[in-house]
């Protein structure tokens, strides 16, 4: 499977197929907790 990452979008391409995910796990929290920030991408995404 090729998988090839489009460029300032929260997609990738596998294959011939585009893959669109948000998955919330809780790693941004444990991230936090460690000092380790990571601005949130909704307003980008809202466009």
């Amino acid at each position: 499977m090729d998988l090839e990452p489009i460029p300032d979008e929260p997609v990738l391409m596998a294959d011939d197929a585009l893959v669109v995910a948000d998955l919330h796990i809780g790693l941004e929290e444990e991230l936090r907790e460690k000092g380790v920030h990571i601005p949130s991408r909704a307003e980008a995404m809202g466009r």
